[in-house]
């Protein structure tokens, strides 16, 4: 069952807050936290919110009413898109067709910045947002466990 909707651009970490803000057992956590030695190889471990079992829907374009919406930092969309990007697709066609065209909204319930995600003081504080909203029991040791874990795998892309 979808319990909430994220809306933001593509490579501005939507589903790493999704996965937090749904951080509510261990099964979940061992889901979520099978990251890839390999950046190129992010795609088979992410996760598909098409999938039932996945309590979350995410739109790039056309969002849901009253999403979470992450606003992008355009410069980190830009170092993840190149490391993760397998289609070859490079930035200025990336830009063109997804940056260009994107556009917040003003019907989000919440809204927060890709950057406060690089920090869990104000990552958590965001989950714990979220989570009164939406009612949800959230592990928050377990969420500290996946920030880390997503944060390590992604340490030599960005200082902080």
């Amino acid at each position: 069952m979808k319990i909430f909707s994220l809306y933001f651009m593509a490579y501005s970490q939507g589903k790493f807050f999704g996965n937090m803000l749904a951080m509510d057992n261990i099964k979940w956590f061992e889901r979520v936290c099978v990251l890839p030695k390999d950046l190129k190889n992010w795609i088979p471990y992410e996760i598909d919110d098409s999938d039932p079992t996945v309590p979350y829907t995410v739109r790039h374009e056309l969002p849901h009413i009253n999403p979470i919406q992450i606003l992008p930092n355009v410069e980190t969309v830009k170092i993840l898109q190149q490391v993760k990007d397998n289609s070859k697709r490079s930035w200025e066609v990336f830009y063109s067709r997804d940056v260009k065209n994107w556009r917040a909204i003003d019907t989000a319930i919440y809204t927060l910045s890709q950057d406060d995600l690089s920090n869990w003081t104000n990552t958590k504080q965001h989950i714990k947002n979220c989570a009164k909203i939406y009612n949800l029991n959230v592990n928050y040791n377990l969420a500290k466990e996946y920030f880390d874990v997503y944060w390590q795998a992604h340490s030599t892309l960005f200082t902080k």
